[in-house]
């Protein structure tokens, strides 16, 4: 009978995965739906799979991958983050990597309390969810706060970045709500299965 893997090769095995598929999707038409003046991203679903199956920390690691692709768009492939990178490096890098780290770090908690009621099902889709919620309002908030009152250019169209209400739930109704509710279908109906199927404890 065939030995089993380490634990810790195994977590490596899936962590390299995971970080390789972030890399795949950010690069390619997987990873990003782009219409002019709007960008709708699903990259923070292999962040959730990763909190999920390998916990908070790992959630934190691939929420940085994910962020430092997030920098690497700023080269020309994304409008909206070139404009911004320009205007700032420090900050915009800051607003890209923070964001994604802490989101990914949180997901995992969250689905640890959430796993806690026995409802696995409810626990992946509530990772999915918070993955695309909390990376939203972490990518807005320290965009607005650390933006306010900046006028950006890109795609032929001027937006100043206002902290005022209007302005976030605007951005929010349009990005927010899409990836929300894809990340949280994709949590119930694929990360379940693959938790279910690996059958293990996951351990931070």
């Amino acid at each position: 009978m065939a030995n089993r893997m380490n634990p810790r090769v195994l977590r490596l095995t899936e962590l390299s995965l995971l970080t390789a598929i972030i890399v795949v999707m950010a690069f390619t038409p997987l990873g990003y739906f782009r219409m002019t003046g709007l960008s709708i991203t699903l990259l923070q679903i292999p962040v959730a799979m990763g909190a999920v199956l390998l916990g908070p920390s790992a959630g934190a690691f691939l929420g940085g991958v994910f962020g430092v692709t997030s920098v690497l768009q700023c080269f020309g492939l994304e409008p909206f983050g070139t404009a911004m990178f320009n205007i700032s490096p420090l900050k915009w890098s800051f607003v890209c990597l923070a964001s994604r780290i802490l989101m990914g770090f949180l997901v995992g908690w969250i689905f640890k309390g959430v796993k806690k009621t026995g409802v696995i099902p409810l626990a992946t889709g509530a990772a999915g969810f918070f993955a695309a919620a909390l990376n939203t309002v972490f990518y807005l908030g320290l965009m607005v706060l650390l933006f306010a009152n900046v006028d950006v250019t890109y795609a032929g169209v001027t937006t100043h970045i206002t902290p005022s209400l209007a302005f976030i739930i605007a951005v929010i109704s349009i990005n927010g709500v899409i990836e929300a509710a894809v990340a949280t279908a994709v949590g119930a109906a694929v990360i379940f299965p693959v938790y279910k199927v690996l059958n293990k404890r996951y351990v931070a």
